[in-house]
């Protein structure tokens, strides 16, 4: 995945070089729940489960994708998180935007994945 992140604050915007990273999304699904977590601290889980620092939750998944959003507040930061998956293409949208009190920090991601075979071992 490729990830772009742009940050702005009141005086200043900074784009930042685009970073490639190979992360791990982690997929659970069991109806109604579905949660998508990666390995990377970088990037942010969603989750259709509530928690206390979710104020709102949308699942548009279907049988072709998983698509999660969610938008966190935690004091006066607000955390919008879209993580969406092709299931028949692998392809992956991330988009996350964090606004502070004095600016907000965007970041995008898209890259493609494919599930790993847990019967095969490396090592």
């Amino acid at each position: 995945m490729t990830l772009n992140v742009r940050t702005q604050t009141k005086d200043i915007t900074v784009q930042h070089d685009k970073e490639t990273m190979n992360i791990i999304f982690d997929v659970f699904q069991a109806n109604p729940h579905l949660s998508i977590s990666t390995d990377s601290p970088r990037i942010s889980s969603v989750t259709t489960l509530r928690k206390d620092y979710i104020v709102s939750i949308n699942n548009t998944s279907d049988s072709n994708k998983w698509s999660l959003n969610n938008i966190g507040k935690v004091k006066d930061m607000l955390n919008d998180t879209t993580i969406n998956i092709d299931r028949n293409t692998g392809s992956v949208l991330y988009v996350q935007k964090i606004t502070y009190a004095d600016g907000r920090i965007d970041a995008e991601g898209q890259g493609s994945c494919k599930k790993i075979d847990t019967t095969k071992r490396l090592f």
